[in-house]
């Protein structure tokens, strides 16, 4: 399992080295899992398309916004 236990800012891009990893293990058949504002990690990641998700409750909307798949 991955655990991504949050993020320095949520309008900060992880770096794409990370993304591509998070891709791959998910191709893999990884738990991956976001905690807080590491949920954005995963949206940036294209890993929560298509999927229900939520994040601290204070950046919620601008989630919604920045991912809306």
């Amino acid at each position: 399992a991955i655990v991504v236990p949050g993020w320095r800012d949520t309008l900060d891009d992880p770096p794409q080295p990370l993304l591509d990893a998070l891709v791959r293990a998910h191709g893999r058949g990884a738990q991956i899992v976001g905690l807080c504002y590491g949920t954005h990690v995963l949206a940036s990641a294209g890993l929560l398309d298509g999927r229900r998700a939520t994040t601290h409750w204070g950046l919620a909307d601008e989630m919604a916004r920045r991912f809306p798949k």
